[in-house]
């Protein structure tokens, strides 16, 4: 890959091989490296944006393409969240009388 002093552009990935939001910058050339780049599965990263970077003979310009997705994610609806939530409250209970069938032992809620 090109140092970031020859780059046209970077490749930005986000870590996901440690917990806290890490980010690692890859710097391409050209184009086909970009695509070389970005196409390439990397281990433990995920693609999270693509700058590149121009010139129109006197103003700097960049072009920076972000995959939101990839790192902030989107919120879940609300009624999916209503459903988890019930879920979540039913299981316990569901264990719990399974295991009073089971046993014939009765048991405080479970937390």
């Amino acid at each position: 890959m090109s140092r970031l002093t020859d780059a046209v552009g970077h490749a930005v990935f986000i870590r996901t091989d440690v917990p806290e939001y890490l980010e690692e910058a890859i710097a391409f050339a050209s184009l086909e490296e970009m695509v070389a780049v970005c196409t390439t599965p990397q281990k433990n990263l995920t693609l999270e944006k693509v700058t590149i970077y121009a010139s129109d003979g006197q103003n700097p310009i960049s072009l920076n393409l972000a995959f939101v997705a990839a790192s902030r994610g989107r919120r879940m609806p609300v009624e999916l969240e209503k459903v988890l939530e019930e879920s979540q409250r039913r299981v316990p209970e569901e264990i719990e009388n399974a295991m009073k069938k089971a046993r014939g032992i009765s048991f405080g809620p479970l937390s």
